[in-house]
């Protein structure tokens, strides 16, 4: 019996661990298939995602097709005359060369495709057309990169003066240059008063001094100019020279003996609807 009793006791045991490896084992696989399911919706997800975006890419490919169709058919239809300027703007804030694809996509018009404005392109002053590079680079009438350039290659050389309508675009922040340099007395802005136009002149003291002859200088000292710019006028015209106009100077009007001094409204000869707020406030006289 007690053979017996050991041998079922050892079974049992080894009957319950078997059920804990089993159930161990189950709960296992369970977790395995789980982290599998939910890997497995993660990449429908996925994909479904992956989809969506692929639909949306060729929707908005599709509508950058329709606006650079649009765009491009609104831009046959402008003067040719609009499309350089454009041009030239693009080439002046660039301030370097660029191929006509670059200036075709800054501007949305397919330059490549219009000889009419690649010719006239060719022949505008204001730009250099490289053949080779099939590129285009803007083009000013003075060559200056800043201010010590603008002083030296430009202004000292033209001692006539300079126009400052053809030096605005020679580089950016150029009139900046300009205030600096007159500020430093290396030279003065004129503006003529008939054109408007202003001018920019070196400074004397910045340029090479010129022998002048004593004889001239014994002559203009003998010349004697009236103060009074009357006789002044009066001798320029005795000697064939119109004078140059010059501003009226302002004066006041004069009162005349007989001229009375104007009296302000009143209110009391006026008609009168509403007799019953005569005497108040509203009616009494402005002061």
């Amino acid at each position: 019996d007690v053979r017996r009793f050991a041998m079922n006791f050892h079974l049992n045991r080894q009957v319950e661990e078997f059920r804990k490896r089993n159930a161990q084992s189950a709960a296992l696989l369970g977790q395995i298939r789980e982290e599998k399911d939910a890997k497995g919706s993660r990449k429908k997800a996925d994909v479904k995602a992956g989809t969506n975006l692929t639909k949306v890419k060729k929707e908005n490919t599709k509508v950058e097709k329709k606006t650079a169709k649009n765009d491009a058919r609104r831009m046959r239809s402008v003067p040719i005359g609009r499309l350089i300027k454009m041009v030239l703007d693009v080439l002046f804030k660039k301030q370097t060369a660029m191929t006509v694809q670059e200036i075709s996509d800054a501007i949305q018009y397919d330059v490549h495709g219009d000889a009419e404005l690649k010719e006239a392109l060719k022949s505008n002053p204001k730009v250099s057309y490289d053949d080779i590079a099939e590129s285009l680079c803007y083009q000013a009438k003075y060559n200056a990169r800043d201010k010590d350039e603008l002083y030296y290659n430009v202004i000292l050389k033209s001692v006539d003066g300079v126009s400052c309508d053809e030096l605005k675009d020679v580089y950016h922040g150029i009139d900046k240059d300009i205030q600096e340099l007159k500020k430093e007395g290396k030279c003065f802005v004129l503006t003529n008063t008939q054109t408007k136009l202003s001018y920019v002149y070196p400074s004397d003291k910045h340029t090479p001094s010129m022998k002048v002859d004593e004889a001239l200088k014994e002559l203009w000292l003998q010349i004697d100019v009236p103060e009074d710019p009357e006789d002044l006028d009066m001798a320029l015209q005795r000697i064939g020279q119109k004078p140059s106009p010059r501003p009226p100077a302002y004066r006041r009007p004069q009162k005349t003996k007989g001229e009375k001094k104007r009296k302000a409204p009143s209110w009391n000869n006026r008609q009168v609807t509403n007799a019953h707020l005569k005497g108040t406030e509203i009616f009494a006289p402005l002061t």
